[in-house]
């Protein structure tokens, strides 16, 4: 994968720098999910939640590039109805699956279970495959549930990524790449982990879609 827009990214954030390696195979790993047919699973509470709707709603749609549909996947769309209209207007994205937006699993999973903190550990026992890739955001590191999806993605052979500050944390500790933001302070990480998540986001689409 080329690493022209994660280094133009840590150029402009020079504090960075510390953990652009980690960045950059994350980025590699991502890539090779998806040529592989795989999806993006990811995790977080509160405002690392907000974060991984915000990386879903980047990749599965156009975000700085024009993702139009190839004149070979409009063809499948002929004959049915207005699908040449609609062929038209889709974009091609990446899949990603974000835990914890079903709320009917949810409340079912809390009230029923023995144990606290197995919504996402039973969401992702469920729908994620080794093809995968799973990416638990946690400012902390601490996240109980994020921490037990996690798990669940290694008994499944998933690979695990995860983003956090730079305390040495549980994620962290069984996470198969961590990239940490430098820095203890929540809103500091938040603000370092949207810039890591924009320089992905942008790098995906240039590898992918490198006409737009």
């Amino acid at each position: 994968m080329k690493s022209n827009l994660i280094n133009e990214m840590i150029e402009n954030h020079p504090q960075l720098k510390i953990c652009e390696q980690s960045i950059l195979l994350f980025c590699e790993k991502l890539a090779e999910t998806f040529k592989e047919g795989g999806k993006l699973i990811i995790a977080g509470n509160g405002g690392s939640m907000a974060d991984a709707q915000h990386i879903a709603g980047e990749i599965m749609k156009s975000f700085e590039r024009p993702r139009v549909l190839s004149p070979e996947q409009q063809k499948s769309f002929r004959g049915l109805g207005n699908g040449r209209l609609i062929a038209e207007n889709l974009q091609n994205g990446f899949p990603v699956w974000v835990l914890g937006l079903n709320t009917a699993l949810l409340s079912a999973v809390l009230n029923d279970f023995k144990v606290p903190h197995m919504e996402f550990a039973q969401e992702m026992w469920v729908a994620g495959s080794s093809r995968d890739l799973f990416l638990g955001i946690s400012t902390s590191g601490r996240a109980k549930n994020v921490y037990n999806a996690m798990t669940v993605a290694k008994a499944k052979n998933i690979f695990t990524v995860s983003f956090t500050g730079q305390s040495t944390n549980p994620l962290t500790e069984i996470a198969d790449l961590s990239v940490q933001a430098p820095s203890t302070q929540t809103s500091q990480i938040q603000e370092y982990h949207q810039l890591i998540y924009h320089a992905f986001c942008k790098q995906l689409e240039a590898d992918f879609f490198p006409e737009g």
